[in-house]
């Protein structure tokens, strides 16, 4: 492609390659590693952890919020999915719809992973990004 080029995905994570390649660039070239980029090395780890929290957490809001803005009409219906994963302490396991692709937390015990469960729409809520299924019996 002949075309100007300007590197603008994922403005945090690319912190890392700013120290990186100072530092990498100073021993190249057989200067000294710039003062800022010394100072910054200790709390880059600590940095880029906090960025990739916020990262995440953004893409999980997105995400949540899209399956409750698919999945709000259909409150009340019952879907069939297959039990993805198990969280013991909460009581509630993760299924996995095929159609609408949903994966979101399933109220009720008994649960079997991998298992194929009902389980109906209780909660679509778009303000806050949540999807809750309830385990249907038999």
């Amino acid at each position: 492609m002949n075309a100007p080029y300007a590197h603008c995905t994922a403005p945090l994570r690319r912190l890392v390659d700013r120290y990186a390649n100072a530092v990498c660039v100073a021993l190249s070239a057989g200067t000294e590693v710039p003062q800022w980029a010394r100072d910054g090395l200790a709390d880059l780890p600590s940095a880029m952890g906090k960025a990739t929290q916020r990262a995440n957490a953004y893409e999980r809001g997105i995400l949540g919020l899209v399956e409750a803005l698919v999945l709000q009409p259909r409150l009340g219906d019952t879907f069939v999915g297959t039990v993805v994963d198990l969280n013991e302490k909460t009581h509630r396991a993760e299924l996995q719809l095929e159609d609408p692709a949903v994966s979101a937390p399933m109220a009720g015990e008994g649960a079997d992973l991998g298992e194929e469960a009902s389980a109906r729409l209780v909660e679509a809520d778009v303000e806050n990004g949540t999807v809750l299924f309830e385990r249907v019996s038999g």
